[in-house]
């Protein structure tokens, strides 16, 4: 039941994985809260810098997992410089899942990114540039833009925005300007991963991913998502 906001971290520094004899950590890691429950809104929190932020479960930039009634998260960003990034391998772990740009994992009851910008790099199976996994409740998310390279470098399951289609969602004004790429196509979207639930009813309004930084052959687009060239999109996306 927190409220936070008006708070900027510099620099991240975090590992946390597998150091109880192999098993996944409970909660989740990120630079602001590794775990929320309750009703929570995040404002107005700016994760800048050099950024590092290695997990092996539920890894996030700003947090880990969220449980409970309902997360907002609103006007704030991870950016990080050129070499940043939120992931976690098999090789590393053993095993490893849920990398979001802002969340790694949300089992609320409802989830909401509302003014958010993601520009870091994020790896490790079940990943989203904006968040991971979302497995219960509704999502919605306003005024998004994704900066940087999604990927899934041991799997497939890799979505621009989101990694696990699970979930009713609402997406308006949604900007995928970076990349995803993946070593399997199955799973791999540039929007939304079709890992989950295809029963589940995604809502699109005015939503766009970067044509210069997509292979059809590759990556999978299957909620038909248009596509804009990069000097399109830069003309085209908000100053959040």
């Amino acid at each position: 039941n927190a409220k936070i906001n008006n708070l900027k971290i510099q620099n991240v520094n975090i590992t946390n994985g597998m150091g109880n004899n192999y098993q996944r950590s409970i909660q989740g890691t990120a630079a602001l809260v590794g775990h929320t429950s309750g009703k929570v809104e995040i404002d107005n929190v700016k994760i800048l810098g050099d950024i590092s932020i290695v997990g092996e479960y539920k890894v996030g930039g700003l947090i880990g997992s969220s449980s409970g009634e309902s997360i907002t998260v609103s006007n704030c960003s991870v950016r990080g410089t050129s070499g940043s990034k939120i992931y976690g391998t098999d090789e590393m772990f053993k095993d490893t899942n849920n990398f979001g740009g802002l969340v790694g994992f949300t089992a609320t009851s409802l989830t909401n990114f509302l003014n958010v910008i993601s520009e870091i790099n994020v790896d490790g199976f079940t990943s989203g540039g904006i968040c991971g996994n979302v497995t219960e409740g509704v999502l919605n998310i306003k005024n998004a833009i994704v900066y940087g390279a999604v990927s899934n470098s041991e799997g497939s399951v890799v979505g621009g925005l989101i990694g696990g289609k699970f979930v009713p969602m609402n997406l308006e004004n949604c900007y995928m300007v970076g990349s995803v790429t993946s070593k399997d196509v199955q799973y791999a979207d540039v929007f939304v991963s079709k890992y989950g639930d295809s029963k589940e009813e995604v809502i699109i309004k005015e939503c766009y991913f970067n044509t210069n930084k997509f292979d059809s052959d590759k990556i999978n687009n299957i909620l038909n998502i248009p596509g804009k060239t990069e000097n399109e999109l830069k003309n085209m996306v908000p100053k959040l």
